[in-house]
C-alpha cells in the first residue's frame, strides 16, 4: 500500500502539469490583464483558467480527505484550500470562476487518485 501522503504529493505534481497545460490552452485572461486591478503579484498575463494554486491544494485536500477520521487536522485542508484560493482572487490573480474550477477539479482529481490507489 502506498502512503497517502505520497499519493497526495504526486496526484498534485500531476495535476499542477494538467492545469498548466489547460491554462495555456484556453489563455483566459486575469483580471489585472483586463484592467479590473494593478498586477500585485506580478505575474506574467498567461491564461488564468483553472487557478493552478486552487487545483494542487484542493489535490491535496481530495487525497487526503479519507484519512481524515485517523488524523483529525487533515479536516482543515479543505479550509486551507478555500483560503488559498480567495488569497488569489484577492491578489487580483484570478476571478472566482477560475479558483472555483480549480478546487473542484483538484478535489475531484485528487479524491479518485486516493481511492485508485
Amino acid at each position: 500500500m502506498t502512503s497517502p501522503v505520497v499519493v497526495a504529493l504526486l496526484s498534485a505534481t500531476v495535476m499542477q502539469l494538467m492545469v498548466k497545460r489547460a491554462s495555456k490552452r484556453w489563455s483566459a485572461k486575469r483580471p489585472f490583464a483586463v484592467g479590473l486591478c494593478q498586477n500585485h503579484l506580478g505575474h506574467s498575463d498567461r491564461g488564468g483558467m483553472p487557478s493552478t494554486h486552487a487545483a494542487v491544494m484542493g489535490c491535496v485536500a481530495g487525497s487526503l480527505m479519507p484519512w481524515a477520521g485517523i488524523s483529525p487536522e487533515l479536516a482543515l485542508l479543505p479550509l486551507i484550500a478555500v483560503i488559498t484560493g480567495w488569497a488569489r482572487v484577492h491578489a487580483g490573480a484570478h476571478f472566482p470562476s477560475d479558483v472555483l474550477a480549480g478546487l473542484l477539479l483538484g478535489m475531484a482529481f485528487g479524491w479518485a487518485t486516493s481511492h485508485l490507489l
